[in-house]
């Protein structure tokens, strides 16, 4: 009798391919906060940063970093060295505007388009009167200029006097006072700009 055919073993299972998800390169989401901040509340930066992460992190439930656009005196004083991931930068419109293309453009001096939107897409109720005003600490260029004495910021948001003022900037503005709109006095309740990065 003819043997019979051995059975022909199973052929091994292909392994699945993993495909990691390409990292985040932007764009990169620039609001203004939800809480407003002052002197008189003895706000500092690090609590500024905290807020915008906390913020940025539950409207668009992803894990990244989010800073304060605030220049201070001190270490890692300027804006433009903690914010300068490179790609666009968009605000958040329901249907999002680029501000700059690049963050080269961000620092020149002038946007494409405001950043006047909270983190949700909705504008401040108070737009028409202070609620354009930003705390940013900078001069056009991103930068806290060595020439500006200490209480030119409110030293670093922690101190309330009548004799100290910050810097603010104009959400509304596309120009130069988005950053640079004037001084004011420490004791004023003022947004900030919440800015992602890696």
């Amino acid at each position: 009798s003819t043997g019979s055919t051995g059975s022909t073993g199973s052929t091994g299972s292909t392994g699945s391919t993993g495909i990691s998800a390409a990292p985040f390169s932007g764009p990169f989401r620039m609001f203004v906060s939800n809480l407003k901040y002052s002197a008189h509340l003895k706000t500092n930066r690090d609590v500024m940063d905290a807020d915008c992460k906390f913020e940025g992190n539950t409207v668009f439930s992803v894990n990244h970093n989010w800073l304060a656009l605030v220049s201070v005196p001190g270490v890692l004083a300027d804006a433009k060295d903690r914010i300068d991931e490179p790609g666009i930068y968009v605000n958040t419109k329901p249907v999002p505007e680029v501000v700059a293309s690049t963050v080269a453009e961000l620092w020149s001096g002038t946007i494409q388009h405001p950043i006047n939107f909270f983190s949700g897409g909705g504008m401040p109720p108070d737009m028409a009167g202070l609620g354009d005003h930003i705390w940013t600490g900078s001069q056009p260029n991103g930068t806290y200029p060595s020439t500006w004495p200490v209480n030119a910021n409110c030293e670093g948001y922690t101190v309330d006097r009548n004799d100290y003022n910050g810097i603010y900037g104009n959400s509304n503005s596309t120009s130069s006072t988005w950053l640079v709109g004037g001084p004011s006095g420490c004791n004023m309740l003022y947004y900030i700009y919440c800015v992602e990065q890696l």
